[in-house]
């Protein structure tokens, strides 16, 4: 995440970043992990540790937390597979030919390939 996002966000929720977590992530997911820090900032006993991208998804570790809080972790994670990391805009699963996988609009994923990325949406389990 650029830096000013990522300041500003620490900004507004001080006590859920006091550990020194950094955002490894994209632009994209900004909006949604500002909505999770609005949803758990309250619990004044959760911080994050590490908040990065693993399997194509949004991955918000913390300190012990609630059912409730780590429900809310869950909900953002989920949500985070169908959301451009890059962008922010509706995305699904895609993965490079080497597998690394990563969540993508049309948009991202056809930049991706423009600039010599051998990738493409990874197919959905139809049962």
């Amino acid at each position: 995440m650029r830096e000013e996002l990522e300041e500003r966000l620490k900004a507004e929720y001080p006590t859920l970043f006091e550990l020194g977590c950094s955002c490894d992530i994209d632009d994209g997911w900004e909006a949604l992990l500002r909505r999770l820090c609005e949803d758990i900032h309250h619990e004044k006993t959760v911080k994050f540790t590490q908040i990065k991208v693993k399997f194509g998804g949004l991955r918000a570790y913390t300190t012990a937390c609630s059912k409730e809080i780590d429900e809310r972790l869950q909900e953002a994670e989920i949500e985070s597979f169908w959301t451009c990391e890059k962008c922010g805009e509706d995305g699904q699963l895609a993965s490079t030919t080497s597998g690394w996988l990563f969540t993508a609009c049309q948009d991202c994923l056809d930049l991706r390939k423009a600039n010599g990325t051998r990738c493409d949406w990874v197919p959905h389990d139809s049962s």
